[in-house]
């Protein structure tokens, strides 16, 4: 016994052979397989007697649910009345006829067997006939369902044993992944920036059918490359980057990787074959494939790629930590340079002014005593003005617009035109009290070099908000400035490095006839 198929064609034979046993008007044989499966066969052209077979079948069931409910295993035999009530119901000359009707069950499997035949048949051949029928019936239909087990648990098992042996593998691969990851965050533990990321990029590449790959780190500037195998393919990222664009909506992103389409970007010409890319919290990698990236390689190096990324990160922050550091330390020599050139130039100050002005009184005060009162008078004077460079400029009680005008009229007095715009957002939505004092500082330091050194006409100061950030900008016509713009006198350098350290940036774009000086700070919504 094979299969269902195999079942009714040996159904098929029985009621044939019980039909010919008693040359049968209609023979019909039901084998039911644990109530889920039934076969029905018939031997018969008697359209009356067929009619009546079928009709003892489901009396034969309802026989059964009466007299033995639930059993799994019983024997149920029409009676001779209800063979007769069946009979003449269904059959017109039902007095010509003889009936049996057997019906077993075991094992949740259940045989029900019906024969009508001559009335020159005794009731003792019939039953016979019939009982052994159903035993025959029953018989295949305990050894279908025997064979439909085996063949589901065979079927298990050897799903099972496919999905061990998947399962094993798959462990098996994660396991020399997990190696991999241990060997490098060990390795990189005692490695430089850029040595990690390389350390991070082998590690990955290593994993899969990989033979190239970039590792791009998200900076304040953008993401920037910064470690391949190759040195040529270090080069900086545009907006139509694949890696930009898979950092930028964090998702991973497969690519044919040929320079002939139509939408390619840096990476296709520097691959030149298939490869993907996948973000992380911090940076993006591309990992170029000898052989097209399918979906499990592509899962596995999801899969590495979230288990590396709290590692990354790690380095990352350890970065801009370094980086802090240094710009604090800078900031903090530059303050420290500043602090003993302003000394050098109070000292000066005195020396050349003062001093002067001592001398004076020395002389007035062997002269008379009004010009030695006027002579004290100025020196009063100058002592008074100098204490008020020497305080750290401060907006006062006024706002950011009160204070700059302030410092305009300077300007004025000195033959320089200057101009002062503002936005209206900043007018709807002040800047922050601590941002009005860096802005402040930033357009003091500006002015004070345009009067002292620009030669300048006219000025213009901006300030406008943004999404996030204020901005303001200093523009002159002045000779420009003869320092590296990127850098500055020493007080722009100050503010640049606290500027920078908040977060902002200030940049100086300068040439003859117009210079300008813009300051980004963030200030939040």
């Amino acid at each position: 016994m094979k299969s269902a198929e195999n079942a009714e064609t040996v159904l098929t034979r029985l009621v044939q052979a019980a039909r010919d046993a008693v040359d049968a008007r209609s023979c019909m044989i039901s084998a039911s397989l644990g109530g889920e499966r039934e076969f029905v066969q018939s031997a018969g052209a008697d359209a009356e007697s067929k009619s009546a077979a079928g009709a003892m079948l489901t009396a034969l069931e309802l026989a059964r649910d009466r007299e033995a409910p639930g059993d799994e295993l019983f024997t149920v035999r029409l009676s001779p009345g209800e063979l007769t009530a069946i009979c003449a119901g269904t059959i017109r000359a039902f007095q010509e006829v003889r009936a049996a009707a057997w019906a077993r069950g075991v094992e949740k499997c259940v045989a029900r067997v019906s024969i009508i035949a001559d009335a020159e048949h005794s009731d003792g051949q019939l039953d016979a006939v019939a009982s052994l029928a159903c035993d025959g019936a029953l018989a295949l239909a305990v050894a279908a369902q025997r064979e439909a087990s085996r063949e589901f648990w065979r079927m298990r098992a050897t799903e099972t044993t496919e999905r061990n042996a998947r399962a094993r593998s798959e462990s098996e691969e994660i396991a020399r992944d997990f190696e991999s990851l241990e060997r490098m965050l060990a390795s990189g533990a005692s490695r430089g920036s850029s040595e990690r990321y390389a350390l991070f990029g082998a590690t990955l590449a290593e994993a899969g059918p990989f033979d190239g790959w970039i590792v791009a780190i998200a900076t304040r500037k953008g993401l920037r490359p910064v470690a391949s195998p190759q040195p040529g393919e270090i080069v900086a990222l545009d907006e139509k980057s694949a890696l930009v664009r898979s950092y930028a909506e964090q998702s991973v992103l497969t690519r044919p990787g040929f320079p002939s389409t139509a939408r390619a970007c840096a990476e296709d010409r520097i691959f030149g074959r298939p490869y993907i890319c996948v973000p992380f919290e911090n940076g993006a990698i591309a990992l170029a494939s000898r052989t097209p990236v399918s979906e499990s390689l592509r899962a596995r190096v999801q899969a590495m790629v979230r288990r590396l990324q709290p590692a990354v990160k790690l380095w990352w922050l350890e970065d801009e930590l370094g980086r802090e550091r240094e710009l604090v330390r800078k900031l903090g020599l530059r303050m420290f340079a500043a602090i003993d050139e302003e000394r050098a130039r109070i000292a000066r100050d005195l020396h050349d002014d003062q001093a002067q002005l001592l001398s004076a009184a020395q002389i007035a005060l062997s002269g008379g005593h009004e010009q030695a009162r006027g002579i004290f008078k100025r020196l009063e004077t100058e002592l008074r003005r100098r204490v008020r460079e020497l305080r750290p400029a401060r907006l006062g009680e006024g706002g950011l617009e009160e204070a700059l005008r302030a410092e305009m009229a300077r300007l004025g007095e000195a033959g320089i035109k200057a101009r002062l715009k503002r936005s209206r957002r900043t007018a709807d939505e002040p800047l922050s009290r601590p941002v009005q004092e860096l802005c402040y500082q930033v357009a003091r330091e500006a002015l004070a070099n345009v009067l002292r050194h620009s030669g300048a006409t006219s000025v213009e100061v901006a300030i406008e908000r943004t999404n996030g950030a204020a901005r303001i900008s200093v523009l002159d016509n002045g000779r420009g400035i003869t320092l590296d713009p990127a850098r500055g006198g020493m007080g722009l350098q100050g503010l640049r490095e606290r500027i920078e350290l908040m977060g902002g940036r200030l940049t100086i774009d300068s040439r003859p006839g117009a210079t300008r000086l813009v300051a980004e700070i963030p200030e939040p919504v």
